[in-house]
């Protein structure tokens, strides 16, 4: 089933632009025509958008620079949002801080989206790092401080959330990550694969929950993903699960999961559409030994069932 996989997940990401000179962001800081973008300065945002990227072809180097907000500007909402249906755009080398999305990728219909964002650093985050839609490749990227920063009432914190096809999740690292409001419901999440990514790899990742506090609702990777989702080489560090997967066409490999060392930590667990013929050969291609209940076979469509199966035969 996923003999494939490997190759037909590796998208050929081209980027096309009019000139190879940099051209000054527009004072408006929207973007409407191709070409490579630089940034020459640090920017201060009082608005509710840093950059608006509303064409393809599309390149933005930040140059080490940096966008963040005024500290009385709550009303920060993303520091980078590209417009749906936009191709070929390339953001690189520098830092967001303290938006409540850092970048925001709209849908589109189009299979061949080819989006890569990689060398940049997400700090203080109110709740999503980035939040994409297809076709896209999240390469070498730091988010640190996700929720840490509440801003508004948001009651989760996601570092990436993905979806869409063809989707490459490469050598990020994420630390301190934490629900924003402890006394809602919500989680604190590495990764989200939610339930439209197919064709999407997760590979040498490093997440790592690292402020030591117990959540009861805290993620290193959550998986629904629709269909050929491949997770391998990940280390994730000190959430409530390592790895939760609800997803029925997957492959979990050789990933490195520590728990925190607190009482009921889960390694692994899979639930609902979980195949249950490949329980023993995850168990034994991925390290949860450090976990309170590293072994997680639980196949059924009642969540709650789950975790009461899982406590009683621990």
């Amino acid at each position: 089933m996923f003999r494939n996989l490997f190759i037909s997940v590796l998208t050929i990401f081209v980027y096309t632009n009019v000139s190879s000179k940099c051209l000054s962001i527009p004072k408006s800081r929207i973007i409407d025509k191709a070409g490579l973008y630089c940034l020459e300065k640090n920017l201060e945002i009082e608005s509710s958008i840093g950059i608006s990227i509303n064409n393809s072809n599309v390149t933005l180097d930040f140059k080490g620079f940096s966008i963040t907000s005024k500290s009385e500007n709550k009303k920060f909402i993303y520091g980078i949002h590209i417009e749906k249906g936009k191709k070929n755009i390339k953001i690189f080398n520098g830092t967001i801080n303290n938006a409540i999305v850092g970048i925001d990728i709209g849908p589109s219909e189009s299979t061949s989206f080819n989006i890569l964002i990689k060398d940049l650093k997400f700090k203080n985050i109110g709740a999503i790092g980035i939040r994409t839609y297809g076709s896209v490749e999240i390469t070498n990227n730091v988010f640190e401080n996700i929720g840490l920063q509440p801003i508004d009432d948001f009651a989760y914190s996601i570092g990436i959330s993905v979806g869409g096809k063809n989707v490459k999740i490469l050598k990020n690292k994420i630390t301190r990550i934490k629900r924003q409001n402890l006394n809602a419901i919500g989680e604190a999440v590495g990764i989200l694969i939610r339930d439209d990514c197919e064709n999407c790899l997760i590979k040498d990742n490093l997440i790592d929950k690292k402020d030591g506090i117990e959540e009861a609702n805290s993620y290193g990777i959550w998986n629904t993903g629709l269909e050929k989702v491949v997770i391998v080489k990940n280390k994730i560090i000190g959430f409530k699960y390592g790895i939760l997967n609800n997803s029925g066409n997957y492959k979990i490999i050789f990933n490195e999961i520590i728990c925190s060392n607190q009482k009921e930590d889960f390694g692994l667990v899979l639930y609902n559409n979980s195949q249950i013929q490949d329980i023993k050969i995850i168990q034994q291609s991925n390290d949860i030994s450090s976990c309170t209940y590293p072994n997680f076979t639980c196949i059924t469509m009642d969540s709650n069932d789950c975790s009461n199966w899982i406590s009683e035969s621990n």
